[in-house]
């Protein structure tokens, strides 16, 4: 399987795949699959289970905080990752300006 990030994602492919031996493609259009995903609700969410398993396994796959983990732990610590919906202009990050005294 290959492209499926950009097909979910509407990103830009940005790998090249090159077949080694005869084979066969199955091929799936975007359009089919919002087709799917706009008729059934489990489509929808199967994808967007995929999308996050995904995502999560790219992350531990090539962060640098979870590289400090051992192999082992690196996939149970991904499921602590929660989705939150974010949208355009929510503040993520508040600066801390003042410290309060500490007694």
């Amino acid at each position: 399987m290959f492209g499926e990030m950009a097909l979910i994602s509407k990103a830009p492919r940005t790998a090249t795949v090159v077949a080694d031996c005869d084979c066969e493609l199955l091929e799936l259009k975007r359009a089919a699959l919002e087709d799917q995903a706009n008729r059934l609700a489990s489509v929808t969410a199967a994808l967007k289970e995929f999308t996050h398993s995904r995502f999560l396994a790219n992350l531990t796959a090539t962060s640098a905080v979870s590289n400090r983990f051992r192999r082992r732990y690196a996939p149970r610590s991904s499921k602590n990752f929660r989705i939150s919906p974010i949208d355009p202009g929510d503040e993520l990050i508040v600066e801390v300006t003042k410290v309060r005294d500490c007694i």
